[in-house]
């Protein structure tokens, strides 16, 4: 462990989400890890509180893998 990973902090310590549910982290923040059938076996996606159009609902954040979002397709 590196001088920078010595000084991370997880709230949630080793809790994972159940499969097929989500943990809450905070008001109108939830976490899903969703399982994947392959090598990269799974991703995580947060649900985040939204309102559009007057209609109450969650949006879902994918991080993608890269890091310039700008190329990333996901968000093109």
């Amino acid at each position: 462990m590196n001088a920078q990973e010595a000084q991370l902090h997880y709230p949630l310590a080793d809790t994972l989400p159940p499969a097929g549910r989500c943990i809450v982290i905070a008001p109108g923040v939830k976490w899903i890890r969703m399982g994947l059938p392959f090598a990269l076996d799974h991703i995580n996606l947060w649900l985040l509180r939204d309102e559009v159009d007057g209609r109450a609902g969650w949006s879902i954040v994918d991080c993608c893998l890269r890091r310039n979002w700008r190329v990333c397709r996901c968000c093109a």
